[in-house]
């Protein structure tokens, strides 16, 4: 619904007072999904570490904190 109201056609006329902070927000939000995205793919990337692929990590990390779970 709001990316409607974002989306102002030239035909259209909305109230003067409302246009700028309209924009404002639209831009706004844009910007922040941006820069939440690029938080994620920051986040992804750090948490790519080559030791996790070897068959060891398994034996090490994952089978130790499996114990005493129930089945």
């Amino acid at each position: 619904m709001h990316r409607e109201l974002c989306e102002v056609e030239e035909g259209e006329e909305s109230p003067p007072s409302i246009r700028p902070a309209l924009l404002l927000a639209c831009g706004t939000q844009r910007i922040l999904q941006i820069i939440l995205g690029f938080f994620w793919l920051l986040d992804a990337g750090l948490q790519f570490q080559p030791f996790m692929f070897r068959s060891s990590f398994t034996t090490t990390y994952l089978l130790n904190n499996a114990q005493n779970q129930p089945t």
